[in-house]
């Protein structure tokens, strides 16, 4: 054996296989080194021009918009004065630029804001009073001019003149021509779907249409919001249920469910009328269970 050739040349191509695989783990090693050497060196550059920019570019905004501003400015001028397609370039670019950063502006501070009030807005101080008063100072009607130069200074005029002006316009009746379009529609509901609809409701469909409500919308007249029902669900589902099987067997919705408040949304900052007023219902919330079971 120890003279057979091809067993010697077997061992010396193991051999020198062995060395080829050896030197290619250690240049393999090699290069790792000299790659986690590089990604640190290029984190730390990274890390570096970010503190270059955050304190000389993002750090600088108000003073890019008011270059901004100035320059936009300076081309508008320049364009009123003589038209050039150059100037106008210019003008549209930097216009576009000052958007841009007005738009970082914003979110900015919105994200400061958000900030500033998950650390101390739930806290009893002097932030969270701040921004209270500032929400009702911004909320509050002092006075309102309306069209004819009358002005409404007392909570008692705003909401004797809004109770009149809303009782002319939903209670005005306006001659109109109906037309008698029952030929040509077709009917939308089968007979079986009108025998589904006159079936009571059940359990399973009053709690899905109670926890659909968002929790946190107004409550009505009553002061119970839907949060109420949805925490205390298993303590009045059963009244809940018989009432809503009572309004579906009886066909009437007792006056002390439907009364609803009705609150004025300024559509403007300074109103001139009552008709700049967006007007919305804040219904109980049996009648808006009672409304999404029917739809």
């Amino acid at each position: 054996m120890a003279k057979n050739p091809v067993f010697y040349s077997r061992i010396k191509h193991i051999s020198i296989k062995y060395h080829f695989i050896r030197e290619a783990e250690a240049n393999k090693e090699i290069e790792l080194k000299h790659c986690k050497r590089s990604m640190l060196c290029m984190a730390r550059l990274h890390f570096d021009m970010r503190k270059v920019w955050n304190k000389e570019i993002f750090g600088r905004v108000d003073n890019v918009i008011l270059e901004l501003e100035e320059r936009v400015e300076a081309l508008d001028s320049r364009l009123q004065v003589a038209f050039s397609n150059e100037a106008e370039q210019e003008y549209l670019i930097s216009k576009i630029e000052l958007e841009e950063w007005q738009r970082r502006e914003k979110i900015r501070l919105s994200q400061l804001a958000k900030k500033k009030w998950l650390s101390d807005g739930d806290n009893n101080s002097k932030f969270y009073h701040a921004v209270v008063s500032q929400r009702r100072r911004k909320s509050k009607l002092n006075q309102l001019k309306l069209t004819d130069d009358t002005i409404l200074s007392t909570p008692q005029q705003m909401h004797a003149e809004a109770v009149k002006y809303l009782q002319i316009v939903l209670t005005s009746e306006e001659s109109k021509i109906v037309l008698d379009l029952s030929h040509i529609i077709e009917s939308a509901v089968s007979q079986e779907g009108g025998r589904m609809l006159c079936t009571l409701p059940t359990e399973e469909e009053v709690r899905t249409a109670t926890h659909s409500i968002p929790m946190d919308s107004a409550p009505g007249p009553d002061g119970y919001g839907s949060a109420f029902f949805i925490k205390c669900w298993d303590i009045i589902k059963g009244d809940l249920v018989e009432a809503a099987k009572e309004f579906f067997e009886r066909g009437v919705f007792p006056r002390f469910y439907t009364s609803s408040y009705l609150v004025l949304i300024p559509k403007v900052e300074n109103p001139s009328g009552f008709d700049k007023f967006r007007p919305i219902s804040l219904c109980s919330v049996v009648y808006k269970i009672f409304s999404k079971i029917l739809v």
